[in-house]
């Protein structure tokens, strides 16, 4: 780190007091004297990202910087991206992770053969192309035909798949929370009580999926 930042020409009270500020904030102290080959892999990226901090930039570049992270490590490092937005450093981020677009950005761009497909701010691009969320349902048994016709003839545009005592409800996101009291209500009829009932909000990895069906734009 004192290196680099002597390669940028800072000053030696500047640097040093740079270098204790990104030592102790990426939580590298207590391998201040390993070498950096000797790092795991999760910190050498976290000294990659110090090193291209020590001058203070005002524009920071990250090309697909948790790969190969460990789930703990890619979190650590998410939370680390997020407090960068907070000083208001302008960050640059290429990945495949989809959460992690979703996540930490305000805007991103689907890019395919150096062109952009489709950008824009995360949650209006799930709005206007991720379309459909789903409800999962647990049942305590197979449910009996009456049920499943009760509650395709009261959700006419929902799209209903059972597998099992598994029911899967796809809906249109504008529907769901009025939804979710007419499957219960429909429960009540039936005297169920399911083991699991959860609603999964549509996400980035379904406008992925959108541009792929319904576009080709990957294919």
């Amino acid at each position: 780190l004192i290196f680099f930042g002597k390669v940028y020409g800072l000053k030696k009270e500047d640097l040093n007091k740079q270098v204790n500020f990104l030592m102790n904030w990426l939580n590298l102290e207590s391998s201040k004297n390993k070498k950096a080959m000797h790092l795991s892999g999760g910190y050498q990226r976290l000294l990659n990202i110090a090193i291209s901090l020590v001058h203070s930039p005002k524009i920071l570049l990250l090309d697909e910087p948790t790969v190969g992270l460990d789930p703990s490590n890619r979190h650590m490092f998410w939370d680390k991206i997020l407090d960068l937005k907070k000083a208001d450093l302008t960050i640059i981020l290429t990945t495949h992770y989809m959460d992690e677009a979703q996540s930490l950005s305000d805007e991103i761009a689907f890019i395919k053969d150096g062109k952009i497909l489709l950008k824009g701010n995360p949650d209006l691009l799930i709005a206007d192309f991720g379309g459909t969320g789903y409800f999962d349902i647990l049942l305590p048994k197979k449910p009996s035909s009456q049920f499943v016709n009760r509650l395709r003839k009261t959700l006419p545009k929902a799209k209903i798949g059972v597998t099992g005592n598994k029911i899967i409800v796809i809906v249109h996101t504008k529907n769901a929370l009025r939804n979710v009291s007419i499957i219960n209500e429909i429960f009540r009829l039936h005297d169920i009580k399911p083991r699991k009932f959860i609603y999964k909000e549509p996400d980035l990895e379904d406008v992925f999926i959108s541009l792929i069906e319904h576009k080709g734009a990957f294919l």
